[in-house]
């Protein structure tokens, strides 16, 4: 309202120095019938130049409203727009998180097992005093035994060298047993998690209905084996 009435000003102010100069230049007096107020003077008007004033003056409000109505309706876009982008990403921050969670649940348990059967091991050995070193070879390879639907099926898989198992396994192998890994877990699963721990030269993998159990010969990793004394020790 206030920017209708200032445009109603600028119009009547430039209507009438049109009239003052038209009517200085032909020295015909302006017939009046309507004022308006400016400054506190009176600014006469004749009455069809009143009325085409006002009218001027509302469709300039009514085209200033239009004016702020779009941008408002392209502001409410762009902000539904952002909303949307949002929830998506926390969608998918959620799944990521999920999966992390996971993840990291079933690196744990792994590592638990691991744990206890490499202490169990290392006790039974510790007793006997029996040490069982294998002999090395350069050209060697082991296998990897899935049973699939009461068969077995053997998958060979060519061994690093020996300057690299050295380096980074412990010297001796361990026979090994897991219990209840989830039936839920796949072959290739098992396989890959157990690699982190250590170089695996047998795995066999028995399909329960419930659960796995796994039987696996391994070379832990230097680091795995010093945690497993460690652990013997306590």
């Amino acid at each position: 309202m206030k920017l209708g009435g200032e445009t109603v000003k600028q119009i009547v102010e430039k209507i009438f120095r049109e009239n003052s100069l038209t009517g200085a230049a032909n020295k015909t007096p302006i017939k009046l019938v309507g004022c308006l107020m400016r400054d506190g003077k009176e600014i006469p008007l004749d009455k069809e130049r009143e009325c085409q004033l006002m009218l001027e003056a509302k469709d300039a409000e009514i085209e200033n409203l239009r004016d702020e109505l779009e941008t408002f309706k392209k502001y409410n876009v762009s902000a539904d727009e952002q909303i949307d982008n949002l929830k998506k990403e926390k969608k998918i921050a959620e799944e990521q998180i999920i999966f992390l969670e996971n993840d990291a649940k079933k690196c744990s348990e792994l590592e638990k097992k691991i744990t206890s059967e490499v202490a169990t091991s290392s006790k039974q050995k510790s007793k006997t005093k029996s040490h069982d070193r294998r002999r090395k070879s350069k050209k060697k390879k082991s296998t990897t035994q899935e049973i699939k639907k009461g068969k077995i099926t053997e998958i060979l898989v060519t061994t690093s060298d020996d300057n690299y198992l050295d380096k980074y396994f412990a010297e001796q192998s361990r026979d090994m047993k897991f219990y209840d890994f989830p039936a839920y877990w796949k072959d290739n699963v098992i396989y890959e998690m157990l690699k982190k721990v250590g170089y695996i030269e047998r795995l066999e993998v028995k399909h329960n209905y419930k659960y796995r159990t796994v039987r696996a010969r391994i070379r832990l990793t230097k680091e795995m084996e010093e945690n497993s004394l460690k652990a013997v020790l306590i």
